[in-house]
């Protein structure tokens, strides 16, 4: 049904060549029968061209150029480095939602649905960089290139589908920067509220803490930031230290925490837990920086080497979180922490402070796509003076981290925002997205009927749970945002 849905019909005229019955007779006097032999046709040639590759010896991971190749070891401390952000703290909130015996399976199998999608993109990637004989493809590059040798029935999709992939990328970091505003505008105001007397409220504090994030938004250049995010990213692991510390603390006993939770609050889990441990957008350009790239998959690969000990500190972190704070846990746990401790504070504060960088380095995806890949090729276009253009591509630097404001100040509870955002962008191009990819990429490649039929099932299956995540989730978002709105 899945495979149906998203129009990969499993008619004569897409089914690969290998497991049609060929048929003792063709005629071909009507226009239908025509039809027919041209979609017969357009198969032979993509089998011919297939075969043309498997016998080629070209192998794309031979011919990447990377100036300063990263080690099997670097490559994966890059992957679990990036685990320690606002998802990982929204975990114990994520339990609440589901109970922690729903919240720990939930937790394990979603990790391993995400590390299957992200081998399914990895492996139709490097398929499809062979058949063009090209070191690399981008997300957006090979979905395009995928639509474009999958059934015919398909191909017209090609043209839209890089873009919808760039959109839903966009869209993702652009949640993830609001959650990133309120999320230090939080934390601020906890600090500064213990030792003053005043109350500010939450958007006073969002204002003020986007004066900074503007400024470090008109760095034009990322080798500027590489020395905070060094510095950043060991801030980060202090922090963790203090906050595993807190959250492993006297734990109390299980018997007034929830084991299942409400059915209806189950997709607020999925969509934070589907924010926090996918990171689908770094995967390729990860592999692609490897000196080694052939070790990134693979059942003892660096992805899946990442991913096992990545789950288990998000399956630690939220299930004590929750067992820890029970249902006063916030949407970040950091708020949790005594209030009057300064391990705590200190805490905080390096914590705002670490993603006040990760703001202006997820800002530049963004930016890049707004105006390196569009608005800059129309001033160019257009013969503007490049004293102009500079003025241009400050004031949509700055607009850019404006409209993150504007949306934080309209609705401010993190949780629901991470929510949000895990189930409307990271659904799509964490599962639905690299499913579809895949399936096209390999649809002429089944050998057998069975090989045929588990390729359905398996990336069928992905897609549905792709699709059913952004319906139901966002739904379920937009629902208890509009009810908070409304009280």
């Amino acid at each position: 049904m899945a495979h149906h849905n998203q129009g990969f019909t499993s008619s004569a005229a897409d089914i690969p060549l290998g497991l049609q019955q060929t048929p003792s007779r063709v005629s071909v006097s009507n226009g239908s029968n025509s039809c027919a032999g041209s979609a017969h046709d357009a198969q032979a040639q993509a089998l011919k061209r297939r075969k043309d590759i498997e016998a080629d010896d070209y192998d794309p991971h031979d011919h990447q150029e990377v100036a300063h190749p990263t080690s099997n070891m670097d490559t994966l401390f890059h992957l679990l480095k990036g685990c320690f952000g606002t998802g990982i703290l929204a975990m114990p909130e994520a339990f609440k939602f589901s109970g922690y015996v729903v919240g720990t399976l939930g937790t394990a199998v979603i990790g391993f649905i995400c590390t299957l999608a992200v081998h399914m993109l990895v492996d139709a990637e490097y398929e499809l960089s062979k058949r063009r004989r090209v070191p690399t493809l981008s997300y957006p590059e090979a979905s395009r290139a995928a639509l474009e040798d999958g059934p015919p029935r398909t191909r017209w999709l090609a043209k839209y589908m890089s873009g919808a992939v760039n959109t839903f990328v966009v869209a993702n970091q652009m949640g993830a920067c609001i959650a990133y505003i309120i999320f230090i505008a939080s934390n601020v105001q906890a600090i500064v509220e213990w030792y003053w007397t005043g109350r500010l409220g939450l958007r006073v504090y969002m204002v003020l803490v986007t004066i900074p994030i503007i400024m470090l938004s008109w760095v034009r250049d990322l080798k500027y930031l590489a020395p905070f995010s060094t510095l950043a990213m060991s801030v980060t692991l202090g922090s963790f230290t203090v906050i595993l510390y807190y959250v492993f603390r006297q734990i109390p006993g299980i018997e007034d925490r929830v084991a299942f939770g409400n059915i209806t609050d189950f997709p607020l889990f999925f969509g934070t837990a589907m924010f926090s441990l996918e990171a689908m957008g770094v995967m390729i350009p990860l592999k692609n920086e490897m000196q080694n790239p052939k070790d990134f998959g693979g059942r003892f690969g660096v992805l899946n080497r990442a991913m096992v000990p990545i789950v288990v500190l998000f399956i630690c972190v939220g299930l004590f979180g929750y067992l820890q704070y029970g249902d006063a846990v916030n949407a970040s746990v950091t708020l949790n922490l005594p209030e009057v401790e300064i391990p705590a504070q200190c805490v905080r504060l390096m914590m705002a402070l670490a993603i006040f960088v990760s703001h202006g380095l997820m800002n530049y995806v963004n930016f890049d796509a707004i105006w390196n890949k569009k608005l800059k090729e129309v001033c160019e276009a257009r013969k503007v003076p490049e004293r102009q253009q500079l003025v241009y591509e400050y004031l949509v630097r700055t607009a850019i981290v404006l409209s993150h404001l504007a949306a934080g100040l309209a609705f401010t509870d993190l949780g629901l925002v991470i929510s949000l955002v895990g189930a409307l962008c990271l659904s799509m191009i964490g599962l639905t997205f690299p499913a579809v990819i895949h399936m096209a990429t390999f649809w002429y490649s089944c050998q057998s009927r069975r090989a045929f039929a588990w390729l359905i099932i398996k990336d069928g299956s992905v897609m549905l749970i792709g699709f059913l995540a952004l319906v139901i989730g966002t739904y379920v978002s937009l629902k208890n945002i509009v009810d908070k709105l409304s009280e």
